[in-house]
């Protein structure tokens, strides 16, 4: 140690009191409370309420009772801080930031922060790098989204954020879980393809065109999210339709296999139910086939007809892509086309897994913030994927109504809200007409008429039928036997509407020319039925071009006038099946006519059927006979006459 070092050690020395001696002002030695110390020339007067030492004494309390303001306290519930004193602005102006302002009010500086969103810092807004911004406590926030947020602005295949900027995405989730909407971001989806927790409810062992075919079963939950179609059932279910629909993924490098899993509730055959998965490198100009229930791979497992499964019974399919292919930019299709609107126990078709089409991989848990749900709050998941942290099995969601058709929706575990509902069409009795009339449940609620009835079971109330010539239309339950001999076509349905033509059976033939006009209803979009014929069609380029011509009318004045919507006399509305001549077909071949009806949406109308066939030929006919008919729906009787079901002993 230097000697210099030694003296200022020794004149620090003198400085400090000695605490064993008695102090010169007061007289005082050391505390006789045992373990205590005094480190000044004074004790701690209990009497004296400011002083510090005292350890229940508030430290901003004065002896006059009056309190100082604490430079360090916490921002009051308005925002606001308390500062040092001062004079004027001036003073406090060293404290402001970009998002907070000081100002002198009643001598001390008050600091207030700016709203949220307040502009501050770099002022640039980019698609990944947003303008900066106040965050409301006081901090400038710089804007930048997480790595793999979607963005615009790239040469690459799939642009995605990455450090601020927008660049073509680096990675990719190892698989699509179809867990949260962004699975589907880019996808082409046509009918009812989509993202479905469950299959839809059905009836047992049904085999009829659009309902009725056994017991109602209730959803199959499949215990997360997957994507696929409901196939020929319809909401609200268990309702039913003919679908010939697609959904196509968005571009990206074509692997060396597509793989997946499979479930599918339907006949599984190539030509009811079948099933495509398609690959194109041109844009969708052009597609090869992977799979083809009807001719590639008819004895694929997703070609099998299957009418009972769980829900976690999952098929496992790997698809060669073609060698040429490979680690190029394609389209994946998958296409469903169910053929006809058979069969009740169906639920469609479901798909999950992939190993292909996957997300941008994530980078944060922001990234996926927008997908989360009422269940759910969004995380960026282990496999880049964004993924669900559920709230909680039970929770509350969706809406809070108890009705005798089902309970309040509840969160499930996997981070869905699900609707507590009972099937639709189980009977129920709190319907708004009473409970003479109540129908069945119908999405939760007790409704006078859960499913409208489409198949003429119900008669034909509200029908006018007028003849000019021959027989006229009637509901059958049999296609009659021909002038040939030929005997009743028996149809699958119990009811339908119809005319059965020149045929007489074995008693001769005859001309018919005969109408038959609809109560008035509200138009939809597009007029939807079933149509069956054995004729000569009638349509112009037909062999018999004025035999058998038929005609779809409508009219918006109570009949006053109508506008043909299908004409097979007419080249210009003659495109349509029952226009073609047919001279044998099955009971269950019928066809599904769609006619764009947009221009009469929403109106009050009527829809008209003529049926002229012109002369009595030929034996072979059997007419034209219409089926679920979207229009002038009726409903089932509430209350059916009680009877033995016409069931079997």
């Amino acid at each position: 140690m230097h000697a210099s070092s030694r003296t200022s050690l020794a004149f620090l020395l003198l400085l400090v009191p000695w605490s064993g001696c008695t102090d010169d002002v007061t007289g005082q030695g050391p505390s006789d409370d045992e373990g205590s110390t005094s480190t000044g020339g004074t004790s701690p007067d209990p009497s004296d309420p400011s002083d510090p030492s005292d350890p229940t004494v508030d430290p901003s309390t004065t002896s006059d009772g009056s309190t100082t303001a604490d430079p360090t306290v916490d921002p009051d519930s308005s925002g606001t801080t308390d500062g040092p004193a001062c004079d004027g602005n001036d003073d406090c102006a060293d404290m402001a930031t970009e998002c907070t302002d000081a100002v002198c009010e009643g001598g001390r500086c008050v600091l207030s922060d700016f709203a949220e969103g307040t502009p501050c810092g770099d002022a640039t807004d980019a698609e990944c790098n947003g303008a900066d911004a106040c965050d409301g406590a006081g901090t400038c926030v710089d804007n930048v989204l997480g790595d793999g947020a979607a963005c615009l602005d790239c040469d690459g295949l799939e642009c995605a954020c990455s450090a601020g900027a927008c660049s073509a995405c680096a990675a990719f989730a190892e698989t699509n879980e179809f867990t949260t909407t962004r699975s589907t971001v880019g996808w082409e989806l046509t009918g009812d393809w989509g993202l479905y927790t469950g299959a839809p409810s059905a009836y047992s062992g049904g085999k009829g065109k659009f309902g009725g075919g056994g017991l109602l079963l209730p959803q199959l939950p499949f215990g997360g999210q997957v994507f696929g179609t409901d196939g020929n059932r319809s909401s609200p279910y268990p309702g039913g339709h003919e679908e010939n629909s697609y959904a196509r993924t968005k571009p990206f490098l074509l692997p060396a296999t597509l793989d997946f899993l499979s479930w599918h509730l339907d006949e599984g055959s190539g030509t009811y139910d079948n099933k495509f998965v398609r690959v194109s490198v041109d844009g969708g100009k052009t597609w090869t086939d992977l799979l083809n229930c009807g001719t590639v791979t008819p004895d694929s497992p997703l070609c099998a007809s299957v009418s009972d499964r769980e829900p976690d019974d999952w098929t496992p399919v790997s698809l060669d892509v073609p060698k040429a292919m490979v680690g190029q930019v394609g389209i994946v299709e998958f296409a469903y086309a169910t053929g006809d609107g058979c069969c009740d126990f169906e639920r469609g078709w479901f798909i999950d897994t992939t190993s292909f089409a996957t997300e941008c991989a994530c980078g944060a848990d922001s990234v996926c913030d927008a997908f989360a749900t009422e269940c759910g709050g969004g995380a960026c998941g282990a496999g880049g994927a964004c993924d669900l942290e559920p709230v909680g099995a039970g929770a509350a969601c969706g809406s809070n109504a108890s009705t005798s058709c089902g309970s309040a929706d509840s969160c499930d575990d996997a981070g869905y809200c699900q609707a507590n509902d009972l099937v639709n069409l189980l009977p129920c009795e709190d319907c708004p007409a009473g409970e003479e009339s109540c129908n069945g449940c119908l999405d939760g609620v007790c409704s006078d008429c859960p499913s409208p009835n489409d198949t003429f079971e119900a008669g034909l109330p509200g029908w006018n039928s007028t003849t000019t010539e021959g027989g006229s239309w009637t509901l059958f339950s049999q296609m009659p036997g021909n002038e040939d001999g030929d005997p009743a076509i028996m149809p699958m349905d119990t009811a339908f509407l119809g005319n059965d033509g020149s045929t007489l059976g074995g008693a001769g033939s005859e001309r018919v020319l005969a109408s038959i006009t609809s109560p008035v209803d509200t138009m939809p979009d597009m007029l939807i039925f079933d149509s069956w014929h054995v004729d000569e069609g009638g349509a112009q380029d037909q062999p018999a071009p004025t035999a058998d011509t038929k005609r779809v009318e409508v009219s918006i004045d109570l009949g006053m006038t109508w506008f043909a919507l299908a004409d097979c006399n007419d080249p210009d509305l003659d495109d349509f099946p029952f226009c073609v001549q047919v001279e044998t077909r099955g009971a269950d071949e019928w066809d599904t006519i769609m006619i764009d009806t947009a221009e009469y949406a929403g109106m009050d109308a009527q829809i008209r059927f003529t049926y002229d066939t012109g002369d009595n030929c030929c034996g072979f006919e059997y007419g034209w006979y219409i089926d679920d008919l979207n229009f002038a729906q009726t409903c089932p009787d509430p209350n059916p006459a009680s009877g033995d079901g016409g069931g079997k002993d």
